[in-house]
């Protein structure tokens, strides 16, 4: 999909990740509703995105993807302001382990709560354009971190999510695609203090250290991964943005992982 003309809704766009794709997004001729439900940090992305791109190239919604109500609103406010839907970032989540049933719910169920939505506005058969839905998880939705293993589990779980969800069975009823994306270590402010909410304390200098010895990538250099997913990746595709790679993931059928006990 070529960004020109399209519209985009991105999750926890305000800051990190997902400002750096609401910019991207922009740059390349698309217009975007940043939704996030911090206010302050909407106000800060307003004053940025105003100033870099101009007025009327984006709106900002405050709303909370916990929230089925306000989740919806957004979609149904970014149609009535620019009259159509093509794009939808799911973006929003956190590493909390120590609020785990919150960290759950967040990444994982807020993640297929806009799915499901994105479906419904954005699908053909329920009188939308089609388009492509990106999940955001994690390499360690891939891989795992001893020390942080339910956000593993709730990263773990939007890729199958989006691995069912982007199969022809779906694209061929609604045309939409979708697609997630695995960022690696990145330069946010969650990625700071993250290493403070896992479970055990003693586990708190471990996850640092692990976090430290990983290749570090400012949200600039993930939102290109994402820009060349947008446009490139087929549907059910799983991508990793780590370092100065981006790559597609091949994962393996269950028997080919089979191992005689």
């Amino acid at each position: 999909m070529d960004p020109q003309g399209k519209v985009a809704l991105i999750t926890g766009g305000a800051s990190g990740i997902g400002l750096a794709c609401s910019k991207i997004l922009l740059a390349n001729g698309a217009k975007v509703a940043v939704c996030d439900r911090n206010p302050n940090a909407l106000k800060e992305a307003k004053e940025d995105i105003t100033k870099s791109f101009g007025e009327n190239k984006a709106i900002f919604i405050e709303m909370d993807i916990l929230d089925a109500t306000s989740f919806e609103g957004a979609f149904k406010k970014t149609i009535s302001h620019f009259t159509r839907l093509d794009i939808l970032v799911n973006n929003a989540g956190t590493l909390d382990d120590i609020n785990w049933e919150r960290e759950i719910d967040l990444n994982l169920k807020g993640t297929v709560r806009g799915t499901l939505l994105g479906f419904k506005y954005l699908g053909k058969d329920n009188g939308g354009n089609g388009g492509v839905i990106l999940n955001v998880a994690s390499i360690g939705g891939l891989d795992y971190f001893p020390t942080a293993p339910i956000f593993c589990a709730s990263k773990s779980g939007i890729i199958a999510l989006g691995r069912g969800l982007g199969q022809s069975f779906h694209h061929d009823r609604n045309g939409v695609r979708v697609i997630t994306l695995c960022p690696g270590t990145t330069d946010t402010p969650l990625m700071r203090t993250c290493h403070k909410n896992v479970m055990d304390p003693n586990w708190q200098q471990i996850l640092k250290d692990s976090i430290e010895k990983l290749p570090i990538r400012p949200p600039e250099s993930v939102a290109k991964s994402f820009l060349k997913m947008i446009r490139e990746a087929k549907n059910g595709d799983v991508w990793v943005s780590e370092g100065d790679e981006t790559y597609s993931v091949v994962i393996p059928k269950r028997e080919a992982m089979r191992e005689e006990v």
